[in-house]
């Protein structure tokens, strides 16, 4: 993440606000062919620790799931292109 977005999303946030996040795992940056749109895509790549790390430092801590089943915690997804992607909550304390 950019070193503006992930502190932006926390300066916005009043306590006690849900931050939902999604981004492609990894490192580095990936180009790819995207039939939808007809044109090839360039994607940065996080890598998960280090995100999580962050939203820590600004004050959002990991909301787990309530129960089994429940969303919450951090999701790992593959999307049809074969990109691991990762989801988190976070909750502005």
């Amino acid at each position: 993440m950019s070193h503006t977005t992930l502190p932006e999303f926390a300066r916005v946030l009043r306590p006690g606000g849900v931050l939902q996040l999604t981004f492609k795992c990894g490192c580095g940056v990936l180009t790819l062919p995207d039939p939808d749109y007809g044109e090839e895509r360039t994607f940065r790549l996080h890598d998960e620790h280090t995100v999580l790390a962050r939203l820590g430092e600004l004050d959002l801590a990991l909301i787990p799931p309530a129960s089994e089943g429940e969303l919450g915690g951090v999701m790992h997804f593959t999307n049809n292109n074969g990109i691991e992607h990762c989801l988190t909550w976070s909750r502005k304390r």
